[in-house]
């Protein structure tokens, strides 16, 4: 039998909140501007299940749609309509859907037409109200599509770098081979070198008896252009030309190497955990090993990357000295970084995460901060309040140990605040309490034949054997014909827990919940160490200079506009009709009020339901003219996660 995997996903309703009465006036202060924030500014998440990690032309794209709220991961009823689009990589729009979500439940597919090209394609998921809060925020998935319907030519490319002051020297070698992988030779090619959509070179030339062909180009405006692509047309024979597009994801092989002290700054005296992320012009992370060292060259660390790029080492700044990172890559080549300058007075969260029970946090401040007041701890997730410690200032250091019960699920935000009310000192913390379900799926028949119908009975149990309740959505595919790396994959866990709140991309985040350990953990904490949090800033719900609410969340489907005459005067008592042309049969009209508004209300429409609008005045004349209300668009820009585009998007398809 064909070896087979089923995905199952499942969202279970946990939530965990602690009420916490404090009558400390200057901290009551910020935790209830924080509740405030919660209550307003109620934040969706979204996740897609899609069936299959890569598709072909041809096929359909279906999905399940979870739409949560972000306090406790339970399904969300604020809005009624999710937003789906199929982007292209000129970020374009090509489709796009709009789902009624049954408490916070969508289903859809995009059906992928013969139309459409080879290459790397987004899909973003939103509600109007995650609108208000930007796109960082909306599900947002680089899927690649291939042409296994008319394709007879598959490419694979190598890159090579180099540079000469600002220019960039890029050498791709693009090898055509036909579905048997036998080289295509002596075949003519054209082509041309796109980058940010701007054309920078162009050429033709004639492969070699390896199918091989070699193009040279060079970017000589690096700071603005990062990535595009090579069109090219092969010459199969006389009659048939095959256009090919390869994907150009960086110029350079220049390595970004960022440092991140554990709780935002290294401080004189104070010794801290560093962590540092080195990311390639591609936006992958690379290897990398070497140490630190002073202003005299002398060595206080070693650091060695572990997954992604990331790792970490301690260090303590002495005043007047400055630091650099000599870093050795995987090809021996060698470079020098600088690290931050390092602050004269200030704070230091530690944070060790590694228990599997407890959390343990130690605060560190310079002499000169012992001053009169007091410090406070605030540990907050997805805008709910779990702990709040307070400590006079009577020595440098103090210490807690928290139980890790406390706390749901997902990412923990420490705050601490000086005696002033200022948010010094801030730290990530991934609290994991997922017990994995047991899942067994048994069918009616040990063989199925072809196309023949097949019934499955699920069984999820919790961990305490109890039948899990659930919203399930599970894929069947044949995993010979579509093979995938789990670690690659976004599920429900890393785009609700991880990828939703971070800022950034984050690559490979299904890592960090697949066959977990010690490593993986500690692995998990040096992402916490070097991703962005971008939920709130502090300062801004301090100062209530909120994010204005724009876009309100949709309830019902409205259509709404203006009559006006022929000179622009209103129209008033004028009737508007809105009746059906394509799908749900329905006719309804109303009159236009004094200012010619009308407005059609709690309208629902099926699948692919199209209508049209007539009005006339009150003499029953047509000559009108119509103004519909129509919210604008969303704007698509550059993906985010362009790192995951493939290079050689046919290649997963030969099976």
């Amino acid at each position: 039998m064909k070896k087979l995997r089923m995905h199952c996903l499942i969202l279970l309703v946990a939530a965990t909140t602690v009420s916490l009465i404090v009558q400390d006036d200057p901290l009551k202060k910020i935790l209830t501007q924080l509740e405030k924030y919660r209550a307003d500014y109620f934040q969706e998440k979204v996740h897609l299940h899609l069936d299959k990690p890569f598709y072909a032309i041809g096929d359909s794209i279906w999905f399940k749609a979870y739409v949560v709220g972000t306090q406790n991961h339970s399904l969300s009823t604020l809005s009624r309509f999710l937003y789906v689009d199929l982007i292209n990589d000129r970020d374009s729009i090509k489709q796009s859907l709009k789902l009624p979500l049954n408490n916070g439940l969508a289903w859809g597919d995009f059906t992928l037409s013969d139309t459409l090209r080879e290459g790397n394609y987004r899909i973003r998921a939103y509600t109007t109200w995650m609108r208000n809060f930007g796109e960082d925020y909306f599900f947002d998935r680089t899927i690649s599509i291939g042409n296994s319907i008319s394709n007879n030519v598959l490419t694979n490319v190598a890159y090579s770098f180099s540079s000469s002051g600002n220019n960039q020297k890029v050498l791709a070698e693009i090898t055509y081979m036909d579905l048997q992988g036998l080289p295509l030779a002596n075949k003519e090619v054209n082509y041309n070198v796109q980058l940010n959509f701007r054309n920078i070179a162009k050429g033709k030339g004639v492969t070699d008896s390896h199918g091989k062909l070699s193009i040279s180009f060079v970017n000589n405006q690096s700071f603005i252009l990062k990535s595009g692509k090579i069109n090219t047309t092969l010459k199969l024979d006389d009659k048939k030309l095959v256009a090919k597009t390869i994907p150009i994801k960086a110029t350079s092989n220049n390595v970004d190497l960022q440092f991140f002290p554990e709780s935002g700054s290294l401080i004189d005296g104070l010794r801290s955990k560093v962590a540092f992320k080195a990311v390639g012009a591609d936006g992958l992370g690379v290897p990398v090993s070497g140490f630190i060292v002073d202003q005299n060259n002398n060595r206080l660390a070693e650091i060695k990357s572990e997954h992604a790029g990331m790792g970490n080492f301690a260090m303590q700044p002495k005043a007047g000295d400055t630091y650099k990172a000599r870093v050795k890559f995987e090809d021996n080549s060698e470079k020098i970084y600088d690290l931050p300058k390092s602050l004269s007075a200030g704070y230091v969260i530690t944070v060790n995460n590694l228990d599997t029970t407890t959390l343990g946090i130690r605060v560190a401040l310079s002499p000169s901060l012992k001053t009169t007041g007091e410090l406070k701890l605030v540990a907050e997730s997805n805008g709910v309040v779990y702990y709040v410690s307070k400590s006079a200032i009577e020595k440098n250091v103090f210490t807690a140990t928290v139980d890790k019960k406390r706390f749901p699920t997902g990412i923990l935000h420490l705050t601490l605040f000086s005696p002033k009310d200022e948010a010094v000192a801030e730290r990530l913390v991934f609290i994991n309490h997922l017990n994995p379900l047991s899942i067994k799926v048994s069918s009616d028949k040990a063989e199925s034949g072809k196309r023949e119908k097949v019934r499955l009975t699920l069984l999820a149990k919790g961990a305490g054997k109890q039948s899990a309740n659930g919203s399930f959505s599970l894929s069947v595919i044949d995993e010979s014909k579509v093979p995938f790396n789990e670690d690659d994959q976004y599920t429900i866990l890393s785009d609700l827990l991880l990828t939703s709140d971070l800022k950034g991309y984050i690559e490979q985040p299904n890592y960090y919940f697949n066959n977990t350990d010690e490593t993986k953990s500690r692995q998990l904490d040096l992402l916490m160490l070097t991703q962005g949090w971008r939920r709130f800033i502090w300062k801004n719900i301090l100062s209530n200079s909120f994010t204005p609410i724009i876009y309100p969340a949709e309830k019902t489907i409205k259509v709404s506009g203006r009559v006006l005459s022929n000179n622009g005067k209103p129209v008033s008592g004028g009737k508007v009709t809105l009746f059906s042309a394509v799908g749900d049969v329905f006719l309804m009209d109303t009159l236009t009020n004094e200012q010619g508004e009308f407005v059609f209300s709690d309208l629902n429409f099926n699948d692919n339901t199209k209508f049209v609008i007539q009005a006339r005045n009150q003499k029953d004349r047509k000559n009108v003219q119509i103004e519909l209300n129509e919210t604008i668009p969303q704007l698509v820009t550059k993906n985010k996660n362009s790192a995951n585009m493939e290079t050689n998007v046919n290649q997963s398809l030969i099976a």
